[in-house]
């Protein structure tokens, strides 16, 4: 007995990015805030400042600020050690 194998074609759907620039690099981002951002570029378990076009975002208002084109994001860690 010959089972005939039917193929399945899976369509991604995608949400077109945005480019920003994140500490002097240009980055395509899907996020639509600051908070997803960091999540998407594996920030999220560091203890990080963030600055958004030049105005510093504190971590509990990351979520509130929607990122734009040509959004300058700054993202930076501490560093121990001299």
């Amino acid at each position: 007995m010959k089972h005939d194998q039917e193929e399945t074609t899976l369509l991604a759907i995608t949400t077109p990015g945005i480019h920003v620039s994140v500490n002097g690099s240009d980055v395509e981002t899907g996020a639509a805030d600051l908070a997803a951002l960091i999540v998407e570029l594996d920030f999220v378990d560091e203890r990080v400042a963030t600055a958004v076009n030049g105005e510093f975002v504190r971590r509990e208002a990351r979520s509130s600020v929607r990122l734009t084109p040509g959004d300058r994001i700054e993202i930076l860690s501490a560093r121990q050690g001299g």
